[in-house]
């Protein structure tokens, strides 16, 4: 039998067997497909067009830079609210940090989460031995500082991001650069304050890590809010306010009064306290300055 490419070569038309084989064979080449591909191709292009339209929806935000999947959006719920005063102390003497912004840098770095794939970096904050020997401390007093430890890591993240807000202050201030503070105090932690400064501004390679920060504040704004009793300014259930200077006695409480110099009687808005002049004042509770200087019902 002679070698070929079609039915037709290897028929003869003499043969009756031969034509029946090869009637057969052409059947089955132009049959069309079985029943088995009717049924199955429309559920593939279906899954093949679900993949496609979640990949283009859905792929840029379940991803976050340098994260696990679900990172930007699930992270907040590993804060307990008692992190909530620490994040506060920690930049409660800095401009341009807020309690929400460490923890959205937090988050950037980790998702809060201590277990690092890095051998080099440890703790929610990602401190390299290096880093934390110069901004580690033992914060709760429990005998041990360690970037494993969140509250020793927040206050060391915070001491170290309010110490590049002060200097972005500075070079803005020279007019050496310009923008939100908070954006090249967060450029100047991810790509380091020579870049800054040559830039004059945030550089395009710290562009993503501001974004991407600033992308998680919403929520920890939020968090910070559910937690009112934690604020400076609020005294505690129970606290009691401190007396600003030491005192021998009180002139005159708060309340209806008649007063000493003009003879009215009406609502005392304070509590005066005897002093000697030139005493050292103390603040009664912390809390935000909003004034300062004379005035002609206070002196």
């Amino acid at each position: 039998m002679p070698k070929g490419d079609g039915v037709g070569q290897t028929a003869s038309p003499t043969s009756p067997t031969a034509s029946a084989s090869a009637t057969v064979a052409v059947s089955q080449r132009r049959r069309g497909p079985g029943g088995w591909l009717l049924v199955v191709l429309p559920g593939v292009v279906t899954l093949g067009a679900v993949f496609a339209f979640v990949s283009l929806v859905g792929g840029e935000t379940a991803v976050p830079q340098g994260g696990t999947p679900g990172q930007a959006e699930s992270a907040v719920s590993n804060v307990d609210g008692s992190y909530v005063p620490w994040l506060r102390k920690a930049t409660a003497d800095c401009v341009g940090v807020t309690p929400a912004l460490l923890a959205a840098h937090i988050d950037q770095l980790s998702g809060w989460q201590s277990e690092s794939a890095s051998l080099s970096e440890r703790g929610i904050a990602r401190f390299t031995a290096a880093s934390w020997k110069k901004w580690g401390r033992d914060e709760d007093g429990n005998g041990t500082s360690t970037p494993l430890d969140k509250v020793d890591a927040i206050m060391a993240l915070g001491r170290q991001d309010c110490s590049l807000s002060k200097r972005m202050t500075t070079l803005r201030t020279k007019g050496t650069v310009n923008g939100d503070l908070a954006d090249l105090t967060l450029a100047a932690y991810a790509v380091g304050v020579d870049e800054v400064a040559e830039a004059g501004k945030v550089p395009s390679s710290a562009r993503l890590f501001v974004t991407e920060v600033k992308k998680r504040l919403p929520q920890y704004s939020a968090l910070v809010r559910r937690n009112p009793e934690q604020q400076g300014g609020a005294p505690a259930a129970g606290a009691r306010l401190q007396s600003p200077v030491v005192t021998l006695s009180v002139t005159s409480p708060f309340g209806s009064r008649k007063h000493p110099l003009t003879g009215v009687t009406k609502l005392h808005t304070g509590v005066d306290f005897d002093a000697p002049q030139g005493a050292q004042v103390s603040a009664a509770w912390s809390g935000v300055v909003e004034f300062a200087g004379m005035t002609p019902a206070y002196g």
